[in-house]
């Protein structure tokens, strides 16, 4: 993930008080499941391939930033 990236997000969950969280990935426990909290995003994520930004409000998809090429591009993603 570029730098910019977490920068980004490091400014989201400061400044906004918003929960950031990054992963590149399918993401899978040791039982080869995708974890509950992750399920919603990699659903979305994947609709669109993998890096992707989504942003939620609880269970809804707001909005998914696909392969984000810029610092403008993260904080587009955030409504």
């Amino acid at each position: 993930m570029p730098a910019f990236v977490t920068s980004v997000l490091n400014k989201l969950n400061h400044e906004r008080k918003i929960v950031a969280t990054l992963f590149e990935a399918d993401e899978y426990d040791g039982t080869g499941q995708v974890p509950e909290q992750y399920r919603l995003v990699l659903q979305a994520a994947r609709k669109t391939g993998l890096p992707a930004m989504v942003s939620m409000a609880g269970t809804t998809v707001l909005r998914v930033v696909t392969k984000p090429t810029s610092e403008a591009a993260v904080m587009e993603a955030v409504p």
